[in-house]
């Protein structure tokens, strides 16, 4: 997650379009963005700014299967 939050922010520094794709997700990750708020505000502000958001595993979607 590091490597891709660098490159992201190279992208967001030189106003480069990114997209995100999340293909699942890690719960030592969620617990290290509850434990810290500066990892968590720039994980939040990278997303915010990217152009697009992929969602690729059914259980993280928000509204459930699609048709």
């Amino acid at each position: 997650m590091v490597r891709e939050m660098f490159f992201a922010r190279c992208c967001s520094l030189f106003k480069i379009p990114y997209s995100i794709f999340f293909h699942g997700w890690s719960w030592d990750f969620s617990e290290a963005l509850d434990n810290n708020a500066k990892l968590r505000n720039d994980y939040v502000r990278l997303i915010d700014r990217s152009s697009n958001v992929f969602v690729l595993g059914k259980a993280f979607r928000v509204g459930g299967e699609w048709g």
